[in-house]
């Protein structure tokens, strides 16, 4: 009877073998394939840790969270997970299951893929959306922006520093989206980053709140025009556009991170976290090129610039595709004047000294393209002062006159000569953080050393590289002397800025004005080297351009500072000076003056200084200065620019 049974169940095992091996063998490749899965969906979620993904998402490292990353944007609207502001990972998860819903038409707008289109087309070439393989056509609002924008190169354009607004002093760069348009480029969308600030903010609350994290900034879009007739009309400022050398997909990333984060809130510092910085992290989310100084922990506008044009690309090819200038109004007015032969600039002058002069034989006998020139030129003369000036009504009157003198000519195209090559392009400019060695020789000859470091930005005789002619900024200029085995705080400037720019034209009522201010620890004279006060010195008067190679001004300065060595708290300085520009590798600076104390009994003393810039390298300059100060010194100086 066992010998039955055990026979029966070896008979069975033997039937059921090949059943329970198949069974087994669907279980193992069951088990198999859902751990492939699994583990290839844990690979696909390991992009959150992806430098892409932190870029859209605008994370940078943090102290305070617990992931080591926090995205810069303050909007809550723009995270789909809870905690996707301080979480790569979870942001990933929540952004794959909210594209992942059904796309509703009449709220399209609304969905996961149709406000983050940058993101969609990333997380597609990785992850199966199956709701939603469609493209992006069902996202109306995005449509409008990605149509009607219609981008199919993208430019960095510059604006020139403006010394009449301390906002506008470093210059400011935007990025415009370019439709290609032959004659439609005011047209163009332009995207530019700025601080949220109240319209009459108080100047020394924006700077302190600017420096320490006051405000909020985002990104807002304008047409072309918009900033155009702001800079190039009213401000009157050269605009600089570089075009870059994107591919068709790199444009797209930028059109389409662009609409994700419009109007998002970002925090704004004026040197690390301003539009430089943020123009830069634009550009480099689609091409991979940070157009930042390794070099400085601080972002200047200018900097986006500088070493641009070497820059190529991981094909090999250059970054900029072309450079072009913008002329200010200004700056035409000032090119077409200078361009006429000398009997029409006569005529120029004596048209705007007596409109009805365009009666007298002397113009009406002239031929159409020498008024055409004329009536060019005094059209942009009227159209500076109007944009220059605040009474512009009698401007506008006489504008007017110069257009129907105008219509009564045939049409015809008028060229003038462009000073093309005397405007230096930012990329060209000298570094922003400047290091300088001086070595000083005495009248009682003492060996003086000194290092002067200025973290920003250019005096009187740097590189003229997409700035105003013979202006300073100068921010925490700091210099130590070592004189007499005594290491000294010689000076520390928190900011100098100013503008001995003459008038280059010598048409009427166009402004010479020429003014500084200094504010900072003030050395009271040259050969004291522990006499520092706390003052300001500022200043105002005209400058006049003789021809190219000279110009010459003069200012009644004040100078108010703490009292030592019974020196006195308030002093006048009337100075004159002068520049000269042999070539672009020698120009000089000089100024002499007498300084009277008006409340101390010290007699007065002269100021002399005479200062040579030798070389004309981004990188280094040699310096040789005369100065005279209670005692006469010479001065030999290196300067190397980072």
């Amino acid at each position: 009877m066992p010998t039955d049974i055990s026979s029966k169940i070896i008979k069975f095992l033997f039937k059921s073998l090949p059943k329970i091996l198949v069974s087994f063998f669907f279980f193992l490749s069951f088990v198999s394939n859902v751990c492939l899965a699994s583990s290839g969906l844990n690979d696909q979620l390991n992009i959150h840790s992806e430098k892409y993904w932190h870029e859209l998402i605008h994370y940078e490292k943090s102290l305070w969270s617990s992931s080591g990353y926090e995205s810069s944007i303050q909007n809550p609207e723009f995270f789909l997970s809870e905690n996707g502001k301080y979480d790569p990972k979870a942001e990933l998860i929540a952004t794959l299951k909210k594209m992942d819903e059904e796309l509703d038409l009449n709220k399209s707008d609304q969905h996961a893929i149709c406000k983050f289109p940058a993101r969609f087309k990333f997380l597609k070439k990785h992850f199966v959306l199956n709701k939603n393989e469609a493209d992006l056509s069902k996202c109306f609002g995005y449509q409008k922006w990605a149509i009607e924008s219609k981008v199919n190169s993208i430019s960095l354009v510059f604006a020139t520093g403006y010394l009449g607004n301390p906002a506008s002093y470093f210059g400011h760069p935007l990025l415009k989206l370019n439709k290609g348009l032959v004659n439609g480029k005011l047209l163009d969308i332009t995207l530019n980053f700025g601080a949220i600030t109240p319209a009459e903010e108080n100047p020394v609350v924006y700077v302190l709140k600017g420096l320490f994290g006051g405000y909020q900034a985002s990104f807002s879009q304008l047409q072309f025009f918009f900033h155009h007739t702001n800079y190039v009309e009213n401000e009157l400022r050269d605009l600089w556009e570089y075009e870059l050398n994107l591919s068709p997909e790199e444009v797209e990333i930028i059109v389409d991170h662009s609409w994700e984060i419009l109007s998002m809130k970002i925090p704004y510092l004026f040197l690390s976290d301003n539009c430089a910085y943020r123009l830069s992290e634009m550009i480099g989310i689609a091409t991979n090129v940070r157009l930042k100084n390794p070099n400085v922990f601080y972002a200047i506008p200018v900097s986006l610039f500088e070493g641009i044009t070497e820059l190529k690309k991981s094909n090999g090819q250059p970054f900029i595709r072309k450079i072009l200038r913008v002329p200010s109004r200004q700056t035409r007015m000032t090119e077409k004047y200078l361009s006429l032969p000398s009997e029409d600039k006569k005529l120029t002058k004596r048209l705007i000294q007596d409109p009805t002069f365009f009666s007298k034989a002397e113009y009406s006998d002239l031929g159409f393209e020498k008024k055409s020139a004329i009536l060019a030129s005094l059209f942009d003369y009227y159209a500076y002062k109007i944009a220059d000036e605040k009474d512009e009504n009698s401007f506008k009157l006489q504008k007017q006159q110069v257009i129907l003198e105008r219509l009564k000519l045939p049409p015809t195209e008028v060229s003038f000569e462009s000073s093309q090559e005397s405007y230096i392009p930012p990329h060209e400019a000298q570094g922003n953080f400047t290091l300088r060695a001086h070595v000083i020789q005495s009248e009682d000859h003492r060996n003086i050393q000194e290092l002067m470091i200025r973290p920003a930005l250019y005096d009187f005789l740097s590189l003229e590289a997409a700035r105003s002619q013979n202006s300073e900024l100068k921010i925490f200029e700091t210099t130590i002397r070592y004189s007499e085995n005594k290491l000294n705080l010689r000076q520390l400037d928190i900011f100098s800025v100013g503008t001995l720019n003459a008038a280059r034209v010598d048409l009427p009522d166009i402004s010479g004005l020429a003014w500084k201010i200094k504010v900072g620890l003030l050395s009271q004279n040259f050969s004291c080297d522990s006499c520092l006060v706390a003052g300001v010195d500022a200043g105002a008067g005209y400058a006049l351009e003789t021809n190219k190679l000279f110009s010459f001004y003069g200012l009644a300065t004040v100078q108010l500072q703490s009292d030592k060595n019974s020196y006195g708290t308030t002093a006048m300085t009337p100075l004159f000076g002068g520049f000269f520009n042999i070539n672009p590798s020698w120009k000089g600076h000089f100024h002499f003056g007498t300084q009277q104390f008006l409340d101390a009994d010290r007699n007065h003393h002269q100021i002399i200084e005479f200062e040579n810039r030798f070389g004309s390298s981004k990188y280094w300059d040699v310096r040789i200065s005369f100065l005279q100060n209670d005692q006469r010194f010479v001065r030999m100086s290196f300067s190397y620019y980072l």
